[in-house]
């Protein structure tokens, strides 16, 4: 109940101080009153998650950590640093750029709110999945054996593919004319390990799938795309701390060295030291403060939705294809030849306004629905396998929801409710025919 009254107490302030700036009583005070504000609020609600799980990885801090990596550490660094916080386009201000950390913080609240309320309900649909409970050694280590071949495929075909792109001083022009079929055997490495968890009668077979999967995903790494492998990392750490608890100081180091590596593969992608001659500590800040760029998509919906509507329809979007980060982009005065800001969680939120009072909901439950699933697996162990495949399905995904589009987070919880349903309709076929 405390949790819910401060997310109702910060959505009421951020909605009052929005509504002074947007009727023009605006100055320099009320800058930093709503950045104080914004920041202090997420602070509080983060530490909040933390301590109901005693857990420095769950699915409620990577929730709140992708809204920091990717949205708010942007404006909070960049006046750190003393940096510009949006970087090229148009409506350049101290007053947009406010707005949209509001805007940003509102959603973030009124997220935490309907997570709140959707307690019981989620529950009950938890509850009312059948357990996928089937358990043989034998086919658990043939699924085991034909995963870990299919990773060294892929890691040696990345492998393959780095030794090109080193050699090649134009990454982004060369890069598109790789083939990238191989990528099949990720995936397919990915969906056994899934048939292993459903099998093994092992107390580790999320942690074993997650660190082979990790230890994979390090070739997506070796060719520049760092997201697979954060996003995996993450669902690493989450089952390694599961059964031995992460401390707060080698988790801090783990990611501080996650950020300097990454800021290796940035310089990997643009041919040239980026961050030549910077301390550790400055390589760090820019480089969580460039991960934060996906908040300028944020800022173009903010402040250019009628140029955004005139760009693409909802037809567009939906049949069509046209992506909208592209429309963000040239709405703002943005024009790349190749690459752009892609696009947000966030700024898809402003674009589907007639619907976001059912959108934010639908992503408040799904992220309920994880974080049982996740509180099931931590109470239950290995016996809750259908909490397990729950956590396995969706947590990369949750890592990177704020730089995904609107229905990414939502349409994967469905997906996996319904492969769940599936997997164990079928077992409960076999079991009848068996007996």
């Amino acid at each position: 109940m405390k949790f819910l009254l401060s997310n109702v107490f910060f959505l009421f302030t951020t909605t009052i101080v929005s509504f002074i700036i947007i009727s023009g009583f605006y100055n320099e005070l009320i800058f930093y009153v709503a950045m104080s504000l914004s920041w202090s609020g997420f602070l509080a609600c983060t530490y909040s998650y933390y301590k109901k799980s005693e857990r420095l990885i769950n699915p409620t801090t990577c929730f709140c950590l992708s809204v920091f990596v990717f949205l708010i550490s942007r404006p909070f660094l960049s006046l750190l640093m003393g940096d510009e916080v949006i970087t090229i386009g148009l409506g350049i201000s101290d007053e947009n750029i406010i707005i949209t950390t509001l805007f940003i913080m509102w959603s973030f609240y009124l997220i935490n709110i309907f997570y709140c309320l959707f307690d019981r309900p989620a529950k009950f649909i938890l509850n009312s999945i059948p357990e996928v409970n089937i358990k043989s050694n034998v086919w658990s280590n043939i699924f085991l054996l034909f995963s870990l071949l299919l990773c060294f495929l892929f890691l040696k075909y990345s492998y393959v593919n780095y030794n090109v792109l080193s050699n090649n001083n134009n990454y982004f022009s060369f890069i598109s004319s790789l083939d990238f079929s191989y990528f099949k055997y990720f995936f397919m490495s990915k969906y056994f390990l899934i048939l292993y968890i459903i099998f093994s009668n092992s107390n580790k077979s999320l942690l074993v799938s997650t660190s082979i999967l990790f230890f994979s995903s390090l070739g997506f790494m070796a060719i520049g795309l760092r997201g697979y492998t954060i996003a995996y990392l993450f669902l690493f750490a989450l089952a390694y701390d599961e059964k031995y608890k992460i401390k707060l100081i080698p988790l801090v180091a783990l990611s501080l060295a996650l950020t300097i590596l990454s800021a290796s593969v940035l310089s990997f992608r643009l041919g040239f030291d980026v961050f030549e001659n910077d301390s550790y500590f400055s390589i760090i800040l820019k480089t969580i403060a460039q991960q934060g760029a996906t908040f300028e998509v944020v800022f173009g919906a903010v402040n250019f939705l009628d140029e955004i509507n005139n760009c693409i329809s909802y037809y567009d979007y939906f049949v069509q294809g046209i992506p909208f980060g592209d429309c963000v982009d040239v709405s703002r005065g943005v024009y790349f030849s190749e690459g752009g800001f892609a696009s947000s969680f966030f700024a898809e939120l402003i674009f589907f306004w007639p619907i976001l009072i059912l959108v934010i909901p639908l992503f408040s439950f799904c992220l309920k629905l994880l974080s049982l699933s996740y509180d099931q697996f931590l109470s239950y162990g290995e016996e809750k396998k259908s909490s397990i495949l729950f956590v396995f399905f969706l947590l990369p995904n949750l890592v990177y929801f704020a730089r995904s589009s609107v229905f990414d987070f939502i349409e994967k919880t469905i997906v996996s409710m319904v492969f769940v349903l599936f997997v164990s309709l079928v077992l409960k076929v076999i079991r009848k025919k068996d007996a």
